[in-house]
């Protein structure tokens, strides 16, 4: 069968969602595609009727082999391309990332018609006025120009996605699509919000608990600290002190420079040792001594004898 009877055999059975003859299409679609020939003209009709009539455009099929061959690319867009301007349809029964896909591809393949005319537009002169020949290419430039208009209409999380991932990729045409990207994320979010119910309106005004958010960065600021607290060294909650050579100390529970529960100090001099009993009696004889006269004068228990002391008379140096 020629590749000509076999496109109309496909037509007819792929728009009547024959599952068996999507499964057909699929087989005479070999990676990589033939490089010439009748194969190559069967399997060029095969991804053409595919990506007109099934359901999901046999987008992983196809596009497995476009990617393999860019030229067998060229030549199945460029036989679908009319078709998809005009009539549309192979565009919309393609997930998000498979448009950005194939927009990229198309942006690669045959670049904006300015850049085309500087390079030498086909241009012929009929009765002394200008005149364009439309060709399959300009029918595919016509249709890559409307996938981010046909994006921006999706109004999803994933049309937006597959916008920001061409504008990363074809960073030339930012300023172009930049605009249908913001439209995308406004139409997203219109389309996503749920208004709030009566009932729910009723308890935002006469509730005065917090919010769901305030209760929300709470949990959150509670989850983060009981995390860091986690990551602190766990110790326990005393101080302990001994005389040994070696001591033990338990520092609370987060001190700061403590990574042990049992730290140990070792002293090399054991003179160098505090012994507390010692220095609070040789405080106590200190204060006792200084204490009793003290205590003495002022009672005046000693005064007659304190003066007949002080009243006593010595004999000069010369005297003697």
């Amino acid at each position: 069968m020629k590749a000509g009877g076999l496109g109309c055999l496909l037509e007819d059975l792929l728009a009547n969602q024959v599952e068996q003859a999507k499964v057909f299409a699929e087989s005479l679609i070999p990676l990589p595609p033939p490089a010439d020939g009748e194969a190559r003209a069967k399997t060029i009709t095969a991804a053409k009727m595919l990506l007109i009539y099934a359901e999901d455009a046999g987008w992983s099929i196809v596009w497995s082999a476009i990617q393999q061959d860019p030229k067998f690319g060229r030549e199945v867009m460029e036989s679908v391309a009319h078709r998809a301007v005009y009539q549309g349809g192979i565009e919309q029964r393609l997930k998000e990332n498979y448009m950005a896909d194939l927009y990229i591809f198309l942006s690669k393949q045959y670049p904006d018609i300015k850049e085309q005319q500087e390079e030498g537009f086909q241009i012929k002169e009929i009765g002394g006025i200008e005149a364009h020949i439309s060709t399959p290419e300009d029918s595919v430039r016509r249709w890559k120009d409307s996938i981010p208009q046909r994006l921006q209409e999706r109004g999803t999380y994933q049309a937006c996605e597959a916008l920001q991932r061409i504008i990363n990729e074809l960073p030339e045409l930012k300023d172009q699509l930049q605009w249908s990207l913001l439209e995308a994320e406004a139409l997203t979010r219109r389309q996503t919000w749920q208004p709030p119910t009566p009932k729910e309106l009723l308890q935002f005004v006469i509730s005065q608990e917090p919010s769901n958010l305030d209760l929300s960065n709470q949990l959150n600021a509670i989850e983060q600290r009981t995390k860091k607290m986690e990551d602190e060294p766990k110790i326990e909650n005393k101080i302990t002190f001994s005389n040994s050579p070696n001591s033990s100390i338990n520092a609370p529970v987060g001190t700061s420079g403590v990574t042990n529960s049992n730290v140990s100090i070792a002293r090399s001099d054991a003179k160098a040792r505090i012994n507390w009993g010692n220095w609070l009696a040789v405080i106590g004889i200190l204060v006792a001594v200084v204490a009793i006269p003290l205590s003495m004068s002022v009672s005046g228990a000693f005064n007659e004898e304190f003066k007949e002391w002080f009243n006593r008379t010595f004999p000069s140096k010369v005297e003697q």
